[in-house]
């Protein structure tokens, strides 16, 4: 009869243990899973992360142009009669360009006269320039119309057509400034590839010659390979 009793309240004991602990366990609820938590988070933190420093990477890219403080100059504009703060020791685009054969003169095509512009820019940048001692009278000038080939380089004096030319290279020729409405260059002759300056209409600024460049030579191809009508000979 004891053991029977004994038997019975041990089991109601047992009982009442398991009811507890499961009651405890439904008030507490189930133990919640930190690490797929921690996970996201961190992944956040990535992303977030990556994305500025894709920001700064963009800014820091950026392609942001340099404004230029010096002038550009323009070849197609006619400079002025104040000395230039700059050496101008190219031509710049004429009003028109006389080509003189036979002593007869015509005008050359706009075209001919950029490749002709273009020559003598080439010469004047690169080439080394010296002075001659000649004395030269427009009455010379027009007999060298008569006998040679040469051209007449001509800019509008009615729209402050002075023109000026410094900065050449040469040791006669440092720091002079030549002012001029026109250019005359002989082409063949004793006076081939010389460049002659006229202002207020007389022939009296230069002259000057390219020491080691065939200027006339390249000048008179230019001419004559690109001239269509009427063709022109070396005779």
């Amino acid at each position: 009869m004891k053991k029977k009793l004994v038997t019975i309240v041990s089991a109601l004991l047992m009982l009442i243990v398991f009811l507890s602990a499961c009651g405890q366990r439904e008030v507490n609820g189930p133990t919640p899973d930190t690490s797929k938590h921690e996970a996201t988070t961190e992944e956040n933190t990535t992303e977030n992360k990556t994305e500025k420093e894709t920001t700064t990477e963009s800014e820091a890219t950026v392609y942001r142009p340099t404004v230029p403080t010096q002038p550009v100059s323009d070849p197609t504009r006619a400079s002025t009669t104040c000395v230039p703060d700059v050496s101008i020791n190219f031509l710049y685009k004429p009003e028109k360009i006389i080509f003189y054969h036979n002593g007869k003169p015509q005008t050359l095509t706009e075209e001919m006269c950029e490749d002709v512009i273009d020559e003598i820019n080439k010469a004047t940048r690169k080439e080394k320039w010296g002075m001659l001692k000649l004395a030269v009278f427009n009455e010379d000038i027009d007999k060298i119309k008569e006998e040679n080939y040469c051209i007449e380089i001509h800019y509008d004096i009615n729209s402050d057509g002075t023109q000026l030319l410094n900065g050449l290279k040469g040791e006669s020729i440092n720091n002079m400034t030549f002012r001029f409405e026109k250019v005359f260059i002989p082409l063949n002759g004793n006076y081939e590839g010389v460049m002659f300056f006229e202002k207020d209409g007389i022939y009296r600024n230069g002259p000057i010659k390219a020491y080691n460049y065939n200027l006339s030579e390249e000048i008179l191809k230019d001419i004559l390979d690109e001239w269509v009508t009427p063709p022109l000979t070396l005779n």
